[in-house]
């Protein structure tokens, strides 16, 4: 009696977590919504800037928002963190640099030689999250949590932040000049593209999986995304499908119903 009591509360205990995760998540989710209406409606760059700063704050202990200034990079908000005074060349920050140069999230330890200025008074491990434009890099985003941050909501909301401003700049109100056309990596390109879909359209994804019939409401979304995938990146990794099963589907197979056909490459051009 005593074990079946016991392992009773087990259940109840993983339930419990179970939910608290879900609802974690759900928080998440509804923040980064929020975000994107507000970065689309932000009046100017400053406050832009400052709204980013504000929606990735719970995404890490610390962090820093850079604007890309030429050969340097120039601190426009922190959270968590004292804002780092003045220019730091790139010379100067081979990490800085890297996340500029590559367009990809890099991880550092926290060093001057490695951050320059902006590792003083930090500890720990950094992530660096470069915020790139169809046209243009935009600027860096400096993440520092000692458990590690989330580095999947905050490229998530970067990449919402780049479509945003990108949405309101005109000439003269980029954050950098122009550089030539970034194309976003192809594990990029799979992780915004599904964090689109949750967030616009909520209710298409909550139906597809109570039904466990995904491609069955979405299946246009993922055909044209597809496609494009299948333009740029094939042949190479499937991240697109790999994303897809992951966080559409929750890592559960079926969740994505029987029209489904894109597994791991299958059906790239037919």
């Amino acid at each position: 009696m005593e074990l079946r009591e016991r392992l009773a509360e087990i259940h109840r205990d993983l339930d419990s977590l179970a939910a608290a995760a879900a609802r974690e998540r759900a928080g998440r989710l509804r923040n980064l919504q929020l975000a994107a209406r507000a970065l689309r409606q932000a009046e100017s760059t400053a406050q832009w800037v400052q709204i980013l700063a504000d929606a990735a704050a719970p995404f890490a202990s610390a962090i820093a928002f850079f604007r890309v200034d030429g050969a340097a990079v120039r601190c426009e908000a922190a959270r968590g963190m004292d804002a780092v005074p003045g220019a730091i060349s790139l010379d100067e920050a081979p990490a800085f640099r890297q996340a500029v140069e590559s367009k990809e999230t890099v991880v550092s330890l926290i060093a001057v030689s490695q951050l320059g200025a902006a590792a003083v008074g930090l500890q720990g491990r950094a992530h660096l999250f470069p915020l790139a434009g169809k046209t243009r890099v935009l600027g860096v985003l400096l993440a520092v949590d000692e458990a590690g941050p989330d580095v999947y909501g905050l490229e998530v909301l970067l990449s919402l932040g780049a479509a945003a401003l990108e949405l309101r700049a005109g000439p003269g109100v980029a954050l950098i000049a122009a550089a030539p056309e970034v194309r976003p990596s192809a594990r990029r390109f799979a992780r915004t593209t599904v964090a689109a879909w949750i967030l616009n359209f909520p209710e298409l994804v909550s139906e597809g999986r109570a039904r466990r019939d995904l491609y069955g409401g979405m299946g246009a979304l993922i055909d044209g995304a597809r496609m494009v995938y299948g333009e740029r990146y094939q042949p190479g990794p499937d991240y697109l499908h790999e994303e897809i099963l992951a966080r559409l589907a929750l890592g559960t197979p079926s969740l994505l119903g029987p029209g489904y056909r894109w597994a791991m490459g299958v059906g790239y051009g037919g």
